[in-house]
């Protein structure tokens, strides 16, 4: 027995009732394809003009005089943000500049020398008055003009990473990481060179000694303190850029304006006008504003769908009130803007197989074979809810009684003892989407009163 709480949708005949009507699908998704771009185009005009408004207020104030319109909060997060900005950036240019970061500081080309001091009692004062000489702008020049004019416009202190120093009692080393285009053997004699300049002035303030190379070569070395240096500060950049980005997102207009203005080191500007160069249809806005009205269509459709009161498929006749379904019969019959709304192609596409005269006779010999089953001559063929092809139900019950002589009175609206009266069984006669389930209900509690068996139900559709 049907429930009022049951929900009944069939998901096939729900696709095919989409199907059927294609051309309002079409037609919606065509207008919200032409309604969507526009509503967004006035939205973008008119936060376009808020921008300008507020922005307009602060004319003619510098950054700092906007930074005091904020409370102290805003004030405190835009300035916080500017020391952020500050330090990426600087990250980001010593990134980009330094020869070190494009060099494989694991695995890289190093011009490794090492000499001795000797003929002196102070070797070890000597030798780390090298490394104290050698770590001047003096040197980092020399390495500069070794390396070859690729290397001209190099900062000093980008020089200078590549430098290293050390000292070990009377002996001290001096590595130079080689960048790729280097010139290797300009960078030998370039340091070479360098050194004979310190012997010279260490002669004359030391004292006499004599300076002894014990290693010159080119290898490849690495640094692991300094390449976990460089790959903590790479670390920590992501991390600060992942915070900027994080802060900016709860940024106000104003507060965007004048940290921009605080990075630029520029006032904030502020526009004459509202741009009018605001793309309203686009590729994107349209296919996105279709895809919305045939949503909405659809949506519209499930709806009254899910919460109909009538019957959606007749073989619920068999599932929620266990009436035999003896057949289909379908026929298009709309008209006027009903024809519009369902198409006649798809709709005989899938009704096909219940079309037909060969479709009567089967539901005529179905009718037949439960009248003898149930040993009945007469039966009363209820028409449930408000049929309007009720012909179609004329017809079946007259060939019936031509075919096998069974005695069919067609029964519409309300049904008496009378009705009943001569018929040993009763067929119900329903049509898909009209017939309402309390319909279908009144007619088998009034079958019940008189005791006269459903034998079975058509539907039309």
């Amino acid at each position: 027995m049907q429930s009022d709480n049951v929900i009944n949708i069939s998901i096939k005949e729900f696709f095919w009732s989409v199907l059927e009507q294609w051309k309002p699908v079409l037609l919606v998704g065509l207008a919200f394809a032409v309604v969507f771009p526009l509503i967004l185009s006035l939205k973008d005009k008119k936060d376009a003009s808020d921008r300008a408004a507020a922005q307009a207020q602060y004319a003619g104030l510098s950054r700092y005089e906007l930074l005091d319109k904020l409370d102290e909060d805003s004030r405190h997060d835009v300035l916080t943000a500017a020391y952020q900005a500050s330090i990426i950036s600087s990250i980001d240019n010593y990134n980009a500049n330094s020869l070190l970061s494009h060099i494989d500081i694991n695995n890289a080309k190093t011009l490794h020398m090492r000499w001795v001091v000797l003929d002196s009692d102070m070797s070890p004062e000597i030798a780390s008055s090298y490394c104290a000489l050698l770590s001047d702008p003096v040197t980092s020049d020399a390495v500069r003009k070794g390396l070859g004019d690729a290397f001209t416009g190099i900062d000093e202190v980008y020089i200078k990473e590549l430098i290293k120093l050390e000292n070990e009692g009377s002996s001290f080393d001096v590595q130079v990481y080689i960048p790729q285009g280097a010139d290797e053997e300009g960078l030998h004699n370039a340091l070479l060179g360098r050194v004979e300049d310190a012997t010279g002035s260490l002669n004359g303030k030391i004292g006499p000694h004599r300076l002894v190379s014990v290693l010159d070569e080119t290898v490849y070395t690495g640094d692991p303190e300094l390449a976990e240096q460089i790959i903590n500060r790479n670390n920590s950049l992501e991390l600060l850029r992942d915070t900027y980005r994080t802060e900016l997102l709860t940024f106000s207009d104003l507060q965007i304006n004048i940290l921009n203005s605080l990075n630029s080191g520029e006032d904030v500007s502020v526009p004459s006008e509202v741009t009018s160069n605001i793309t309203v249809f686009t590729a994107g806005r349209i296919v996105i504003g279709f895809v919305i009205g045939v949503f909405i269509y659809v949506f519209v459709l499930l709806m009254l769908v899910l919460f109909s009161s009538r019957l959606q498929t007749g073989d619920q006749l068999n599932k929620s009130y266990r009436i035999r379904l003896l057949g289909k019969s379908s026929r298009y019959g709309y008209k006027g803007i009903g024809s519009f709304i369902h198409s006649k192609l798809v709709y005989n596409l899938h009704n096909k197989a219940y079309q037909g005269d060969e479709v009567t006779d089967s539901i005529i010999s179905s009718v037949v074979q439960n009248c003898r089953f149930n040993e009945v001559d007469a039966l009363s063929f209820v028409v449930t809810g408000d049929i309007k092809d009720s012909k179609r139900i004329e017809k079946i019950a007259g060939k019936l009684k031509k075919a096998a002589g069974i005695t069919v009175q067609v029964v519409r609206g309300d049904i008496t003892d009378k009705d009943l009266g001569n018929a040993g069984a009763v067929v119900l006669c329903v049509e898909q989407n009209v017939t309402g389930y309390k319909d279908i209900q009144s007619v088998l509690e009034l079958c019940g009163v008189y005791d006269r068996p459903v034998i079975g139900g058509i539907c039309l559709l």
